[in-house]
């Protein structure tokens, strides 16, 4: 009997403790979530995305760059070409979009490229737009015998008001940026569809 009962206190003391531990850790886990949530605006869906590659579906991997939204403006990255990145920023008042590229070599700017999102899907001037943006990468082969072609990114656009989704794009002159000659131009739509409907248009 006396060591029955020395085991059955042991037990309770046992439980007691993992309760004790649990309300501890969860009030730190409580804390700092919190602190974390309430700055973290970054959504960060970088690198690789290996089940599409293990599922046999593309035998190269597939990537997608970073983007971070705030509510008057959104930031995404893509590749420009081979070990070149562009910097995209939209914004939501007046649905401005623009890239920003800088020479890998120099740091200097050697590229900017502008277009305006609701003029080229149509949306309503002066509304009050509900956007997100996010790229993902497109190593195409489409303009390769000529001087100047598409970017390795597609710049995915959505406006919540109107459901309305549209694919950006820009011509990328490589030898003019091997020599370190500044780029300029306007982005083009691509593509343009609806999460309202099953259907992706191409664009004409």
């Amino acid at each position: 009997m006396k060591l029955e009962l020395s085991a059955r206190w042991q037990s309770r003391l046992a439980v007691w403790g993992l309760v004790l531990t649990g309300l501890v850790v969860g009030y730190g886990i409580a804390e700092f979530g919190g602190s974390w949530g309430a700055n973290a605006t970054m959504v960060e869906s970088n690198r690789l995305l290996n089940v599409v590659e293990s599922s046999g579906i593309s035998k190269s991997p597939a990537w997608l760059d970073s983007a971070s939204r705030g509510s008057k403006v959104s930031l995404a990255t893509g590749m420009i070409t081979d070990g070149v990145e562009g910097i995209f920023a939209l914004d939501h008042q007046t649905g401005a979009l623009y890239c920003w590229v800088l020479d890998p070599r120099s740091m200097a700017l050697v590229a900017e490229y502008a277009g305006n999102v609701p003029v080229l899907m149509g949306l309503e001037q002066g509304a009050e737009y509900d956007f997100v943006m996010t790229t993902g990468q497109l190593p195409n082969q489409a303009g390769r015998a000529g001087n100047a072609r598409p970017i390795q990114s597609v710049i995915y656009v959505a406006e919540g008001n109107s459901g309305k989704v549209g694919g950006f794009s820009f011509q990328w002159a490589q030898p003019m940026a091997a020599r370190g000659a500044a780029q300029q131009g306007p982005i083009s739509l691509v593509f343009s569809g609806t999460v309202r409907s099953a259907l992706a248009t191409r664009d004409q």
